[in-house]
């Protein structure tokens, strides 16, 4: 989901052929949750957003890059709090609303964007799983997964419980999974905004003090 790069040595040589391919790129400097995950180094870091869709006041969401549901079966999106967490539990109330009108609007603008691209949207799963981080030294980490699910669904068939088989035990199973198109990461960043400034999602209405 992101690409960690020695600002002196790398930068320029990762990024430039990136961006002759036109390709958006978004440098910021680490935050809390990615310096929990990265060593600290002698050089400047950045991170550079790969498939960055659209950040809040305290999440920021991402189409997954290895996706656990297909492109044409609907699509899969995380949304992770910028400061790392365990669970939902951990989440203070104004966070956990945050959240939830976040999920919402993002599962809404995934379904707009694939539906109108010919990806027949019938139903949105939100699931927060980290089952396959109990056992690491760090632990699970919160963030909520989006799944699309398309009525026609090659991989995850529509109307039953998606299938998440180990990446250790049955990679192959993952091989053919499609993350979302930059064409569709720029429609749905689009369409968050515009969801956001309708009246039904104003901050006001959720006790948030402002709308982002």
């Amino acid at each position: 989901m992101f690409l960690i790069l020695d600002f002196e040595q790398q930068v320029e040589v990762v990024v430039s052929p990136l961006k002759a391919k036109g390709m958006k790129i978004i440098p910021c400097p680490l935050n809390s949750f990615h310096q929990s995950i990265f060593n600290k180094t002698r050089f400047v870091r950045y991170v550079i957003l790969m498939a960055w869709i659209y950040s809040s006041t305290n999440f920021v969401v991402e189409s997954a890059e290895s996706p656990l549901v297909d492109r044409e079966d609907g699509g899969h999106i995380t949304i992770t709090p910028l400061q790392r967490r365990t669970d939902i539990q951990g989440l203070a109330p104004h966070e956990a609303v945050e959240l939830m009108r976040l999920m919402i609007v993002t599962g809404q603008a995934l379904t707009n964007v694939l539906t109108e691209s010919g990806v027949e949207i019938g139903r949105v799963n939100y699931q927060e799983n980290g089952n396959w981080g109990v056992f690491s030294k760090d632990g699970p980490y919160q963030h909520m997964h989006i799944y699309g699910r398309s009525r026609t669904s090659r991989y995850q068939p529509f109307g039953e419980a998606c299938y998440f088989p180990s990446r250790t035990e049955n990679p192959p199973f993952y091989e053919p999974f499609r993350p979302l198109s930059p064409k569709d990461v720029e429609s749905i960043r689009s369409e968050i905004v515009r969801l956001l400034r309708l009246d039904k999602y104003d901050g006001r209405h959720w006790s948030l003090n402002e709308v982002k």
